[in-house]
């Protein structure tokens, strides 16, 4: 999908939901931060994440469910993240890449931050609400100045907080 289709699929849609998650300081050190790398290669850490992403999913499934039958017949919940880790965790690869055939076409969903390029940390920020990123090592330097918070802090695990000012 190119920008401009992806520009013009949103403005059919006045409005939108959105929601967060808030994680225990102590499971963040693996979805975040230097270490959650090593965390990532094992078995565990892989399900860890996708346990995380399908819990995060069915959520967002469930919203969609209940407005299409609430009468909002193009409510289309998307999900973030790679679908690798929550949709194939068991064969640790995808097969989309490799043959342009989804093992899940009617399950997996588009990232709206790759897809439509939402903006989560701005869209957070504009919220008031604190957040983090996922990922290896990113801290709120790696980003523009005005996408992120002015406000953050290492927590005592030291793991890159932003806290709304």
């Amino acid at each position: 999908m190119t920008f401009q289709e992806a520009k013009e699929f949103l403005g059919a849609y006045t409005w939108a939901i959105f929601y967060r998650v808030d994680i225990p300081k102590e499971g963040l050190k693996y979805l975040t931060g230097p270490g959650s790398l090593e965390y990532y290669r094992t078995k565990e850490g892989k399900h860890r994440l996708g346990s995380f992403q399908r819990y995060c999913f069915h959520m967002g499934h469930d919203v969609e469910r209940a407005a299409f039958y609430d009468g909002h017949y193009f409510a289309i919940n998307l999900d973030f993240g790679p679908c690798l880790t929550a949709l194939c965790e068991e064969f640790d690869t995808c097969q989309a890449i490799k043959t342009g055939i989804c093992r899940f076409p009617t399950v997996s969903k588009l990232s709206p931050d790759v897809s439509f390029c939402i903006d989560y940390i701005k869209l957070s920020v504009s919220q008031g609400w604190g957040h983090y990123m996922m990922g290896f090592c990113p801290t709120p330097d790696d980003y523009p100045k005005d996408h992120v918070s002015r406000n953050h802090a290492k927590d005592d695990q030291g793991i890159r907080m932003h806290e709304t000012p």
